[in-house]
């Protein structure tokens, strides 16, 4: 049976890795005015909440791995529940800083579970 927690990790880095790759050469102006663009990123950003979430449940250790999942857990749940409320800003701000070090994050432990 597959390590339920190596897949979580897999799922948010392959998520992470993807809006790295769909904000590479644009800045925030060009977001900003991409419907296409910010629904990518926000579906991926959903990914990366929802498999932390889950992550969380079934194993908490691991989860810890990854740092302040709370605050990953709380934003997901603002695309999700509050996207009326989504800052394209705020949004622009956790790509530039946030998904870089949660990827790093997640890719050494994936390595410690045996995932990589």
């Amino acid at each position: 049976m597959k390590n339920p927690a190596g897949s979580y990790l897999s799922d948010i880095v392959k998520a992470c890795e993807a809006v790295l790759e769909f904000i590479k050469g644009q800045n925030f102006r060009h977001y900003q005015a991409s419907l296409l663009l910010r629904s990518a990123v926000e579906r991926q950003l959903t990914i990366i909440g929802e498999a932390t979430v889950q992550l969380k449940a079934k194993d908490a250790a691991v989860a810890g791995l990854l740092g302040d999942v709370r605050s990953v857990v709380a934003f997901r749940n603002i695309l999700i529940h509050g996207y009326f409320k989504v800052d394209d800003k705020v949004v622009w701000q956790v790509l530039a800083d946030d998904v870089p070090r949660y990827l790093d994050s997640a890719r050494a432990a994936l390595k410690q579970v045996g995932g990589a």
